[in-house]
């Protein structure tokens, strides 16, 4: 997202106690699900299941002020390196019995800020990121307490099957090329539906 010239000044100037905030709000949003910070655990019995044990979500702060905002999003295909913004890249969702379930990376560019989220499917969908992440906006901009939107953890539907899949000793072996290019591409807003 682009950001207002009088307020590259501040940004430029972002201190850890701003930093702090952040990871405040980070922390108060992720006690509303529980589930986030937690990992993913195999039983004996093979059966696959997140333990809450606040192992922790990482939160990521980097700078890439070489980068402008428009430098990611007029070429018509993403450039690669915009997936360094995602620190899931490349990530199958096994690694999370050892690595966080979620990561947030905020990444400072020239003109503007990448809020790279990355979330483990898995867990969650789409529908409750985004629930996640209103949570997240609605305390950072009034602080609330108390949310809106209650997650709902329940796993009620016709498409759970109670087979269990037996996953060989040390995980999946991933069966793709992670060094296959990958194709991203960006659509306008005059070309959305």
């Amino acid at each position: 997202m682009p950001i207002p010239s009088s307020t590259m000044a501040s940004l430029q100037s972002l201190t850890l106690i701003s930093k702090c905030t952040i990871f405040s709000y980070q922390k108060l949003s992720l006690s509303f699900f529980p589930l986030l910070p937690g990992r993913l655990k195999t039983d004996t019995s093979s059966y696959v299941y997140i333990t809450c044990n606040d192992a922790g979500v990482d939160f990521i702060h980097t700078s890439a002020i070489h980068i402008h905002v428009l430098d990611i999003f007029s070429p018509t295909d993403v450039p690669n390196y915009v997936q360094e913004f995602f620190t899931f890249d490349r990530t199958v969702s096994y690694d999370c019995h050892f690595k966080p379930i979620l990561d947030v990376q905020v990444s400072e560019l020239a003109d503007g800020v990448s809020i790279g989220c990355a979330l483990n499917h898995v867990v969650t969908d789409g529908t409750s990121f985004w629930n996640f992440f209103d949570t997240f906006t609605e305390v950072c901009g009034i602080g609330a307490r108390k949310i809106s939107r209650v997650p709902d953890f329940h796993r009620e539907s016709v498409l759970i099957s109670p087979a269990v899949l037996r996953v060989p000793e040390g995980g999946p072996k991933v069966t793709f090329s992670v060094d296959a290019p990958l194709r991203e591409f960006s659509v306008s807003s005059e070309n959305r539906f």
